[in-house]
C-alpha cells in the first residue's frame, strides 16, 4: 500500500506504526460503520505460559489500559 496508489483498510492501532515508518500513509475520514470487536487472550488449564507469552500479556495489558473506554451505547472509542 505504501509503494503505490493503493487504498487499504487497517486497524487504527496500526496507523501510528505506519505513520512512524511510512510518512506517505494518510488516513481518510471514512466511517465504515464497523463496531470494534473485543479481543481475548486465554491460557490452557494446567499449563504454565512460557516467559515470552507472559511478557507479551503484560505488555498488552499495559497498552490496553491506556486506551479510552468505548461508548456504552455505540461501542465506539
Amino acid at each position: 500500500m505504501a509503494t503505490g496508489d493503493y487504498l487499504t483498510v487497517v486497524p487504527a492501532s496500526m496507523v501510528a506504526v505506519l505513520n512512524g515508518r511510512v510518512p506517505t500513509v494518510r488516513v481518510l475520514p471514512v466511517d465504515l460503520g464497523i463496531p470494534p470487536r473485543p479481543v481475548a487472550m486465554f491460557t490452557l488449564k494446567h499449563r504454565t505460559p512460557n516467559p515470552a507469552t507472559t511478557q507479551f500479556a503484560r505488555a498488552l495489558r499495559q497498552v490496553a489500559s491506556s486506551w479510552p473506554a468505548p461508548d456504552p451505547v455505540t461501542g465506539r472509542l
